[in-house]
């Protein structure tokens, strides 16, 4: 389907990476979602860029802080807008400082699948086929990590 936006799923729960799949599919968007990181990463390395990244930090195998190093130093991703998805996020904030965190925000888990929708329409430029409706403003509403 043309103009359908295309997201990236990674978490090593096969639950959660299912749940997110059925219901952003329901809501119109195209998904691929993964369990092991590294065949992400590898996905990444050869096959369309996605328009968004949902990324679980809390990973065996390959970290999502990994994971999002590989994705930022590829030139081909590095701007793709990252939801960073944690059930530790006070743990996660102590290596925000470490990381370049453009394009990405961080969100605790569980997180209601409503705001998670939210939050990619947020991070999600306008489609060029689409238009805000009049008076509708398009911001981050402060949850932009720089």
């Amino acid at each position: 389907m043309a103009g359908t936006r295309r997201l990236l799923i990674v978490d090593d729960e096969e639950q959660i990476t299912q749940l997110f799949t059925v219901f952003l599919r329901g809501e119109g968007y195209g998904v691929e979602g993964f369990t092991d990181p590294r065949v992400a990463l590898n996905r990444l390395e050869v096959g369309s860029v996605p328009d968004l990244i949902i990324l679980d930090l809390m990973m065996p195998l390959l970290s999502g802080w990994d994971l999002l190093d590989s994705v930022r130093a590829h030139p081909r991703t590095a701007e793709t807008p990252v939801i960073l998805l944690t059930a530790a996020p006070q743990w996660a904030q102590t290596e925000i400082p470490l990381r370049s965190l453009n394009h990405c925000i961080l969100l605790g888990k569980p997180i209601a699948l409503r705001d998670l929708l939210k939050h990619i329409e947020t991070m999600l430029p306008p489609r060029l086929d689409q238009h805000p409706p009049r008076g509708t403003a398009c911001y981050l509403r402060g949850y932009l990590l720089e």
